[in-house]
């Protein structure tokens, strides 16, 4: 057994294999597990370290890549979008600091909505050889686009109308451009409608897609 701290830890083997079933995507979910800060998962075991690279380092370690992708993973990540696709879907949410690409993918920045499933938590790895360069230009910390002038109110329900969603996890599924047979939504239609035209028209959900939907719908 490799050892580390006084604990007797199980193999590299032992540890790898039930790494794997963990199902986890990159070293980020790895830290947040061995925290136990990663939902839907019980506590490490404690014969596993939480510095695998560490304790694991000259006896078979190969990086966490190989630590954690089963063959779901790596079915997974052939589904994510290009580099370009990905990139400029996130740019279009203006993070603005690179303290919010976390926040995000943690989901506690609601008026931008969820990460998609088909981007990644951990793009410096997926996209490291396909156009990669830091998280900086990921989220465009220092790029000045043009200012985005959205379409009215009014112009930007009817065109949302046309759309013809169903319910508001359409709606969700379209914004956050994995709406493939409705196409990318337009970037003078914004990602978060009631910030953008509060005081403009926004009159709330049921008003902007065009259909009923319960008292208590909120948009994620």
């Amino acid at each position: 057994m490799a050892k580390g701290r006084r604990i007797d830890y199980r193999s590299f083997e032992s540890a790898r294999d039930f790494a794997r079933s963990l199902n986890l995507r990159n070293k980020d979910e790895w830290t947040r597990y061995a925290k136990g800060e990663l939902e839907g998962h019980s506590a490490k075991p404690k014969d596993i370290p939480s510095r695998v690279d560490k304790i694991y380092k000259g006896n078979g370690w190969n990086g966490f890549d190989d630590f954690l992708s089963t063959q779901k993973v790596k079915e997974m990540r052939k589904n994510y979008r290009s580099f370009e696709q990905a990139r400029n879907f996130i740019r279009t949410l203006r993070l603005g600091k690179e303290d919010n690409w976390r926040l995000f993918v943690e989901g506690k920045l609601s008026e931008k909505g969820t990460l998609p499933k088909d981007i990644p938590e951990n793009p410096e790895e997926v996209y490291r050889d396909k156009g990669w360069m830091n998280l900086s230009d990921w989220i465009s910390d220092h790029y000045q686009p043009e200012p985005i002038h959205y379409r009215t109110f009014e112009a930007a329900r009817e065109f949302v109308h046309a759309l013809n969603f169903n319910n508001l996890h359409e709606w969700e599924h379209y914004r956050n451009g994995s709406d493939h047979a409705r196409g990318s939504c337009p970037i003078d239609i914004p990602v978060w409608p009631p910030r953008a035209y509060k005081e403009q028209g926004w009159l709330g959900w049921s008003d902007w897609l065009g259909i009923k939907l319960g008292k208590k719908t909120l948009a994620r």
